[in-house]
Order: C-alpha cells, then structure tokens, then sequence
C-alpha cells in the first residue's frame, strides 16, 4: 500500500465529515443531541485523567440520551487541549484555595516519597496530599467545563435546527401535497 493510500484513510476531513453525517442522522431531537455534545464536553473538560469517555457515555446512558454524541462531545479535551484546560482549571481552583504549591513540593522531597508503596504511611501521605491537590483542580475544572458546555450546546442546537430546516426545506421539494 503506497503512502498515498493511507493517507486517504486518515484524512481528518473525511473523518468530519463522518462525525457530522452520524450526528445529522441520528434519530433524537436536535435538543437531545445538542444537550448530549454539551454533557460530553462537561466531562471532557473536567481533570478526570482518562475516564472522561466512560463517565460520559454512563451519563449519558442515566439521563437517557444519545451516548455517541456525549463521546463526540468529550473531545473537546484532547492531547493539544487538556493541558491548556488543567493548567487554567489549577489557576482558576487555586484562587479559592490558596493552596501553596511550593510548600507542598517541598513536603514531598522531605518527607522523601521514595519507597512509597512499601510504606503505609507515606501511602497514605501521598494520597492525602493528591486529595488536597486535586480539590482545587476539581472546581476550577468545573468552573472552566460550565461556560465551555453551555457554549458547544448552543452552537449545536443552531447547527442541528440550520439542518433540520434544510433537510425539511428539501423534502417539501420533492413531496407532491
């Protein structure tokens, strides 16, 4: 297979324009599908390290709405995005916090965390300190996820209902009454 080839195979293009055709045609009301992307991009953003996906798809399987738009939705958070998305999540958490970053390195080093899973209590050091840590991490993400998700499910809501009408628009062409 010549490079060529398989360059045709994974062209970002055809891949949007796939999503798009599987969201266009997707039976659920342009409301369910928009407030689906918006609940995915929530988690998405959220600092969940990895379970974004699962957590978005069970969300979305609990409130009873189309679960490959919510996936669709969580890559709003991808490997360019997250650390732009953490870094202001730690900035906007920590202004309420106040966490002191520096001391709390610094009580990493001297409390020498080397050999922590063969010591229960510095175990159990380092998990109250990651607790403490990601707390601030935790509200600053779903502070950041709140602007983020209500602006992606109004654009789609937009998008879905331009579509919709076109769609509609056409069919009343070819319909004889």
């Amino acid at each position: 297979m010549n490079l060529k080839k398989t360059l045709k195979y994974f062209d970002i293009t055809r891949l949007y324009k796939y999503i798009k055709l599987k969201i266009h045609r997707h039976p659920a009301t342009p409301e369910n599908l928009a407030l689906s992307i918006g609940l995915g991009a929530f988690i998405g953003v959220l600092p969940t390290f990895g379970f974004a996906i699962g957590l978005s798809i069970l969300a979305a399987f609990f409130l009873k709405l189309p679960k490959i738009p919510c996936f669709l939705g969580t890559w709003v958070a991808n490997p360019w995005t997250t650390p732009i998305f953490y870094t202001l999540s730690w900035k906007i958490g920590n202004f309420f916090f106040k966490l002191p970053i520096h001391d709390i390195a610094k009580e990493f080093q001297r409390k020498n965390i080397a050999g922590i899973f063969n010591d229960f209590h510095k175990l159990s050091l380092f998990i109250k300190n990651l607790i403490i840590l990601y707390k601030p991490l935790l509200l600053g993400g779903i502070i950041l996820a709140i602007p983020i998700s209500i602006f992606l499910y109004y654009f789609s809501l937009i998008s879905l209902k331009k579509l919709q009408k076109r769609k509609n628009d056409k069919l009343q062409k070819f319909l004889p009454f």
